[in-house]
């Protein structure tokens, strides 16, 4: 798999998701209020590591310490 690939599925899923979060009733304006604006900030912080993925992530790494 490469970074592109990864991206594409990721978000895919992410889409699904968020589309699922936004079906929640908005009870409030920030996530002490409201568990739906809380599920979108972390889907959020997700799509950002998402998006920060490089080909270089899927190299495997083969120094005994790492693991």
């Amino acid at each position: 798999m490469n970074a592109t690939k990864f991206k594409r599925q990721a978000e895919t899923l992410i889409g699904g998701l968020q589309h699922l979060i936004k079906k929640m009733p908005q009870k409030g304006n920030i996530p002490a209020e409201c568990q739906r604006i809380t599920l979108l900030e972390v889907l959020h912080g997700l799509e950002r590591a998402v998006n920060g993925v490089k080909d270089e992530d899927f190299i495997e790494d083969n120094d005994p310490r790492s693991k």
